[in-house]
């Protein structure tokens, strides 16, 4: 079994890539794909949203489709899934036996691999946007969330194979590019633990970049499948 990462999906319009990629990977109904947030496969209605996940899961082989969710996700639904076990810890599950949301703060462990798994992002045009229609104060983690992170992070020696987001510390987003200047608490929270952090990468989405940190050992990813 091989595992695959890959940038923001943002539903139908980064799908085209990812069936692409896939293919040309040769990956297969063993595999786990990784998505770096804004899978925007919960966005709608019950009936649009499982008529896209069905769609997904027929055209792509894996045997689990594994998110972190970005700034770009319907919280009032997805945060109302059912929560499951799945690779050492609780999950929602969005298609049963295919689709699975890799919650924030916990540690996931996959064919023999551990992930910190840290969702969230703040949105740089949330003025734009509607609270409950297109926009979620939820797409920042809670208080509540940031203590299991803690937990995690401590119970564990700061140190795993693999760290996933969807947004970065922001020492790593100026590394990006000087116009990326957002800076919230979850950027912070990312700043004030870079340090302490054992890992082997750090994979994140949401700049729509394509771009590799090798001083933080981090890799921005977008409309790229990378197996690890």
């Amino acid at each position: 079994m091989s595992i695959y990462i890959y940038g923001d999906l943002h539903r139908h319009i980064d799908l085209d890539p990812l069936i692409k990629h896939t293919k040309e990977e040769g990956a297969t109904s063993d595999d786990v794909l990784i998505i770096l947030g804004d899978f925007g496969g919960v966005w709608s209605s019950e009936e649009e949203d499982n008529e896209f996940l069905k769609h997904l899961a027929d055209v792509v082989p894996y045997k689990h489709i594994l998110f972190i969710d970005g700034n770009h996700e319907n919280f009032s639904r997805l945060n109302a899934m059912p929560i499951v076990e799945m690779y050492g810890s609780p999950v929602h599950e969005v298609l049963k036996d295919k689709i699975y949301h890799l919650m924030r703060g916990y540690k996931y462990t996959i064919e023999g691999k551990t992930f910190f798994a840290m969702g969230g992002a703040s949105s740089i045009d949330r003025h734009l946007r509607t609270e409950g229609v297109d926009w979620w104060a939820d797409e920042q983690p809670n208080n509540g969330e940031y203590e299991r992170a803690f937990r995690t992070l401590d119970e564990n020696n700061f140190t795993f194979d693999y760290i996933i987001s969807h947004c970065v510390a922001q020492r790593v987003q100026c590394y990006l590019s000087s116009y990326l200047t957002d800076k919230n608490k979850l950027t912070n929270f990312f700043d004030s633990i870079i340090d302490d952090l054992k890992y082997t990468r750090w994979y994140f989405g949401h700049y729509h970049l394509n771009k590799t940190c090798e001083d933080y050992k981090a890799e921005c990813v977008y409309q790229r499948l990378i197996k690890i």
